[in-house]
C-alpha cells in the first residue's frame, strides 16, 4: 500500500511538471533587470513558485527516504563521550549559523541566495545536534514549533510571489523567507533522522 501512495505521489508531480513547463515562459529581458547586481538572483528570484516547488519534491523525497531507512535497518545508540569536541561543536554550530544568515542577508549578490544559505543553516544545526542531547534538542523542537513555522514560511513565500508579479520586488526579504524554510526543513529532517535512529 506505501508504495502504491508513493508512486500516485510522483505521478502527480509528473503531471504538475508537464503543466508548468508548457504554460512557462522563460524569455528575460535583461534591460529590466536593474534591481541588484547579480543578473542570475534575479531570475532565480522571479521564477521562485517553480524554485519552491522543486524543493518540496526534494524534501519530500529525503522525508521518505528516512521514513523507509528507519524501517530497514535496526537501531543503534551512538554516543559522543568528548566534552572537548561538544564544546567545539557548539561554538562552531553558532558561527555557522551567524554565517549563514550573513549569506542570506547578502543573497541577492550570490546565485546561491537564500537556499545554499539555509543549507548552510542546516549544517549548523547538524554541529548543535551534535554537541547536545536528544531531549535537549527535542525540546527546542517543540519550543519553536518548527513544523507550523515551515508551513508559515512556505505560505508567505507564496504570498511574496504573488505580490511580485504585480511589481514589488523586495528581494532581501524573500531571501531571508527562503533561508528560514529550507533551514527549518532541514531541522525538521534531522529531527526525524535522529528521534528515530537514536544517533545522540
Amino acid at each position: 500500500m506505501a508504495w502504491l501512495k508513493i508512486a500516485s505521489l510522483f505521478f502527480l508531480f509528473i503531471i504538475l511538471f508537464m503543466f508548468l513547463f508548457n504554460y512557462s515562459n522563460y524569455s528575460v529581458d535583461f534591460s529590466k533587470l536593474g534591481y541588484v547586481d547579480n543578473f542570475v538572483a534575479e531570475i532565480y528570484l522571479k521564477n521562485r513558485l517553480y524554485d519552491t516547488v522543486f524543493e518540496v519534491l526534494v524534501f519530500s523525497l529525503a522525508a521518505l527516504g528516512i521514513f523507509l531507512f528507519n524501517y530497514s535497518e535496526e537501531k543503534k545508540n551512538l554516543f559522543l563521550h568528548e566534552n572537548h569536541i561538544r564544546i567545539f561543536l557548539r561554538f562552531l554550530s553558532y558561527f555557522v549559523i551567524l554565517l549563514s544568515f550573513y549569506l542570506a542577508y547578502f543573497g541577492h549578490k550570490s546565485p546561491g541566495g537564500g537556499f545554499s544559505a539555509g543549507v548552510a543553516g542546516g549544517t549548523g544545526l547538524l554541529l548543535y545536534a551534535l554537541s547536545t542531547t536528544i531531549n535537549e534538542f527535542e525540546y527546542l523542537f517543540s519550543k519553536y514549533k518548527v513544523k507550523i513555522v515551515e508551513k508559515w514560511i512556505l505560505l508567505l513565500i507564496y504570498v511574496f510571489s504573488v505580490v511580485s508579479l504585480m511589481g514589488e520586488n523586495n528581494i532581501v526579504l524573500l531571501n531571508i523567507l527562503i533561508y528560514f524554510k529550507v533551514m527549518f526543513g532541514t531541522w525538521i529532517i534531522l529531527y526525524s533522522f535522529i528521534k528515530h535512529r537514536g544517533i545522540i
